[in-house]
């Protein structure tokens, strides 16, 4: 694991899905600028978000170390995940087909609901043997309604963008979430000033319907003691 130590503002847990062999450790370690032990599969960097006032997000990065090729990767590996990259070589329809069949669908079956999700045209400098259409490519992307980005790590194209536009979108859902719940802390408040208005008019009418009983009584009572003079006056 490797720490950057910064001013963090979120802590992001993202994992990198795809076929074996389309370039997943190398984007990462393309993205980290330093040779990766092969035997790793979390890393650490952190970067700055211009859209958010140069704030910074930490991304903790999730491999799969080579266990895709098996199809063992066990759910844990998705659990807690706020984005997901699927990397597919553009030489290599097979891989942009499994994808869309097969690594979208774990993740739609395994990782959160609101997960951010980014697409990398992996091996972009290889486009004299591109197999995919980038059309059908960014099409994918629209429906899943994910960033896309050419990348190759020869030239490290794309890839810090891809991050970085990753981030932005966690921090603007992460934005939209916290005025989501003052919105509703908002209307709650308002109806709890609501009830408590209501129960002082409640306990106000309370206060003048016991006054009006007791004068009530109190009449009452004279109207009997009347009674009783009229009815001694009477007998006199």
């Amino acid at each position: 694991i490797f720490n950057y130590k910064m001013d963090v503002a979120e802590s992001v847990k993202i994992i990198l899905l795809g076929e074996y062999g389309v370039g997943k450790t190398s984007l990462i370690s393309c993205f980290l600028n330093k040779k990766l032990d092969p035997l790793s599969s979390e890393f650490d960097k952190s970067l700055s978000i211009d859209k958010f006032g140069g704030k910074h997000i930490k991304f903790n990065i999730y491999d799969t170390a080579c266990q895709e090729k098996f199809r063992a990767i066990p759910n844990s590996f998705y659990k807690d995940a706020k984005a997901a990259i699927l990397v597919y070589d553009i030489t290599d329809k097979e891989s942009f087909v499994k994808i869309k069949n097969f690594w979208y669908q774990q993740i739609k079956k395994f990782a959160p609901k609101n997960i951010i999700l980014g697409i990398a045209a992996n091996k972009c400098d290889l486009y004299d043997n591109e197999q995919v259409s980038r059309g059908e490519a960014r099409k994918f992307a629209d429906d899943i309604e994910a960033v896309f980005k050419l990348t190759t790590n020869e030239s490290k194209i794309g890839i810090e963008e891809l991050f970085k536009e990753i981030g932005c979108k966690v921090l603007e859902h992460k934005l939209k979430k916290n005025n989501d719940i003052l919105k509703e802390n908002k209307i709650e408040n308002e109806q709890l000033k609501k009830e408590i208005n209501d129960l002082e008019i409640y306990k106000m009418e309370n206060q003048f319907l016991k006054t009006k009983i007791q004068k009530t009584k109190e009449h009452k009572t004279e109207n009997e003691q009347l009674k009783k003079e009229i009815n001694d006056l009477r007998i006199c």
